[in-house]
């Protein structure tokens, strides 16, 4: 499953713990070590590099996420809409396409 994701450590994978003892522990030490459930979060303020995790991006590329996107992309042709930046932009593009239909 990590190959699936779209950064390191962000998951407790329960299949690598021997038992549901040793996962309960590991949980039961980030309920009550605030430091510790920090450092499984670390991941949100590391910058996301698409070139680190392949598998996701091959997800990514085809999810309702970034649906937006490829449709903005496939209306107004010629203008590339990188998923690595897609978000408003692609929005507000859709938006404006939505404002000159008939």
């Amino acid at each position: 499953i990590e190959s699936f994701l779209p950064c390191k450590k962000c998951i407790i994978n329960a299949n690598n713990f021997e038992s549901v003892e040793q996962l309960v522990d590991v949980v039961q030490n980030l309920i009550e070590n605030r430091e510790h459930y920090l450092e499984l979060l670390d991941w949100k303020n590391t910058e996301y590099d698409a070139d680190e995790h392949p598998e996701f991006e091959k997800l990514r590329a085809t999810s309702v996420d970034s649906s937006i996107c490829r449709f903005a992309k496939k209306l107004h042709r010629g203008k590339e809409f990188s998923l690595k930046e897609c978000g408003s932009s692609c929005v507000k593009e859709v938006q404006l396409l939505q404002k000159l239909s008939p």
